[in-house]
């Protein structure tokens, strides 16, 4: 006699282990904090690439940049406002970047524990089938 109940919960898994799954199912297999901090420290690298690239076509946008230039006072003055909007655009990045992978992660805790659940009453579906014809 086929159980539905059983056959329902092996559908889903399946279904999650094909899609989303087996991706999830690896992050959360790291720590909360190690998770995060990955996350952060590829935010710092690719966040100052990206910030890096909108310099390069802001300066190329700018015609009369040469001009106002005219001392070494202003290549200091704007060597300080570009690092100056670089900390800042990264702390606005990495802060999303923080609440991001924060909610990511405990999304991916959430179905892999869900998961891991169907996958215990599976198993003792077939431990107890197992016991009976025995």
């Amino acid at each position: 006699m086929i159980n539905q109940e059983k056959v329902r919960d092996m559908t889903r898994m399946a279904a999650y282990e094909n899609g989303d799954g087996e991706k999830e199912i690896r992050i959360s297999t790291y720590r909360k904090q190690d998770y995060v901090a990955l996350q952060l420290i590829k935010a710092f690298f690719f966040g100052t690439v990206a910030y890096a690239i909108l310099l390069v076509f802001w300066l190329v946008l700018q015609e009369d940049l040469l001009i106002g230039i005219d001392s070494m006072e202003a290549i200091e003055k704007m060597g300080t406002r570009i690092c100056v909007f670089w900390v800042i655009f990264l702390a606005v990045y990495m802060t999303g970047t923080f609440i991001w992978a924060c909610k990511k992660y405990n999304l991916c805790r959430r179905n892999a524990r869900n998961y891991m659940r169907r996958l215990r009453r599976v198993r003792k579906s077939y431990e107890k089938r197992n016991e009976i014809s025995d």
